[in-house]
């Protein structure tokens, strides 16, 4: 099945999502949903990319956002033009070891990170959700408007100013990665 755009939707069987050749993913459907309404149709290069992080990384990906409608981007301050939506090609995700301790350290998101370029996302991000340690956003879109040109990594951590809590990304290359991510956890050290 194809989006609008073209893309291709991934199909589902049984609860799991399919992977491209038609084998069952580890993937379950209700992982992806939007908690507001059950939207749930994704792009199918994502399920076959985080499937291969699965593999690398070695132990199960757990999905902490996945699709949304555009009233639940909404209630959690995404943007309109969201990767979450209308046909999901980014998620939120931490590993399966991270999620049963319920958090997730910059050591962890760090492996994460290069285990998710190994698996050739296109834009890999890492946050800071307190008191739940870190996660990673994945996403598969390849050229956007949305993030500056050649600007596929970003980490973003909450800073408060005014006694408002705001998000501020900061992009970078792919290649220029390693020492924003030692710069990162400098700044964490400080919050």
């Amino acid at each position: 099945m194809n989006g609008n755009d073209g893309s291709k939707i991934a199909q589902s069987k049984g609860g799991k999502w399919l992977l491209s050749d038609g084998l069952e993913s580890n993937f379950s459907t209700r992982a992806f949903m939007c908690k507001c309404c059950g939207m749930n149709e994704i792009h199918q290069e994502l399920i076959d990319k985080l499937e291969k992080l699965r593999t690398i990384n070695k132990t199960p990906i757990y999905i902490t956002g996945g699709g949304r409608c555009p009233a639940y981007n909404k209630k959690k301050g995404g943007k309109i033009d969201s990767f979450h939506l209308p046909i999901t090609e980014g998620v939120d995700c931490r590993d399966r070891k991270a999620a049963e301790k319920q958090t997730m350290t910059i050591d962890d998101a760090e492996k994460m990170f290069y285990n998710a370029i190994m698996a050739q996302f296109f834009g890999i991000g890492i946050y800071n959700a307190w008191p739940g340690g870190f996660y990673l956003h994945v996403d598969i879109v390849r050229y956007t408007y949305k993030r500056p040109a050649n600007k596929a990594f970003w980490y973003c951590i909450n800073e408060y100013l005014k006694g408002g809590r705001i998000k501020r990304r900061h992009y970078t290359t792919f290649s220029d990665a390693k020492e924003c991510i030692v710069k990162f956890k400098e700044k964490i050290q400080k919050i």
